[in-house]
């Protein structure tokens, strides 16, 4: 979910007129790098925010966990990563490339990306418990702590990951109102209490899809696509714009159907929790009227839950039988 924000961040100087989508990254950054000449001089903001660069799913991670690099350390080590795709030929989830964008805010603004989304955003949809700074979160009493399951497949809780230097990728901490707040300012069309944060014709192309991103499980397909920091369903009539997170053992789901104004948050202090996903799944059941069903009993979400984490359970199995890691 964090990314939405860097999208949005990026939206807020583009309605300034200070940037542009589809801008050169070496305009701003001279120093990026990519793997081929060609890529890093046509490499635009919106390839950044699109998962379209050629590398494989989240490359790059060893740049940045459990890692001290700062920002522009992570990229200009891009150029050692290889590709296994074309350049914008298919997608690949990224977590740098929004690093990467987050750069060019603080390049162009002239302050860091994190005090602009503070100044800019947080401040100004009344955000007051998110932070993207890992002490600000660390000094918060009220904090939930993060689970994971171990060695043994055991939950356990965790010391948090510091992730500054992942923030504008993955590491933005929130609570469900103030994550409650940014969702009414994205269904406002950038409006909140009467403040314009930014322009509907922002928020229109960043709900815009952008490449074909088919996805599984239920209410995605193959009509699902990425936009800038969203991930868009087309499902019976509606338009369904979400993103989910997780990182360290925390996971986060949010999803938005813009027609009927509607919108929710799921989050969880534990890594790949099925409850997450049974929940996402029943609320937009629900929401969408699907089978005319109008409530749910608890043997129904037992039920829900029980096949999706059976389907964790044998990812898990797997996982420790062979060795393949699933993201």
């Amino acid at each position: 979910v964090s990314k939405s924000f860097t999208a949005l961040t990026l939206g807020i100087l583009v309605d300034e007129g200070k940037i542009g989508w589809d801008d050169k990254v070496k305009k701003y950054l001279p120093y990026f790098k990519l793997y081929a000449p060609y890529v890093t001089d046509n490499f635009t903001i919106r390839d950044l925010l699109t998962h379209r660069s050629g590398l494989k799913d989240v490359s790059g991670g060893t740049l940045w966990y459990h890692s001290d690099y700062s920002r522009k350390q992570i990229i200009k080590g891009l150029k050692h990563l290889k590709p296994i795709s074309g350049f914008r030929e298919k997608p690949a989830y990224q977590n740098v490339m929004y690093v990467v964008a987050s750069e060019i805010v603080k390049e162009v603004s002239g302050m860091s990306w994190d005090n602009f989304l503070k100044v800019r955003v947080f401040d100004r949809i009344e955000m007051h418990s998110s932070t993207s700074i890992s002490k600000e979160r660390e000094s918060n009493i009220n904090l939930a702590q993060p689970h994971i399951f171990n060695k043994n497949y055991d939950k356990v809780a965790i010391k948090q990951e510091e992730g500054d230097n992942l923030a504008p990728g993955g590491f933005i901490y929130s609570s469900a109102n103030d994550m409650s707040n940014y969702m009414r300012l994205m269904l406002n069309n950038g409006i909140f209490e009467n403040d314009t944060i930014v322009s509907s014709k922002i928020t229109s192309e960043i709900f815009k899809p952008q490449i074909i991103f088919p996805n599984g499980g239920p209410y995605n397909n193959e009509f699902t696509s990425y936009g800038l920091g969203w991930f868009i369903s087309p499902v019976n009539g509606h338009k369904i714009i979400e993103h989910s997170g997780g990182i360290d053992g925390m996971s986060a789901q949010l999803v938005m159907v813009k027609d009927i104004n509607l919108g929710f948050v799921i989050l969880t202090n534990t890594s790949k929790e099925p409850a997450t996903f049974a929940l996402r799944s029943l609320l937009l059941k629900e929401v969408l009227g699907d089978n005319a069903i109008n409530n749910y009993s608890r043997d129904d979400l037992n039920k829900y839950y029980a096949r999706v984490k059976a389907w964790r359970d044998n990812r898990i199995k797997v996982k420790k039988e062979t060795g393949i890691i699933f993201i």
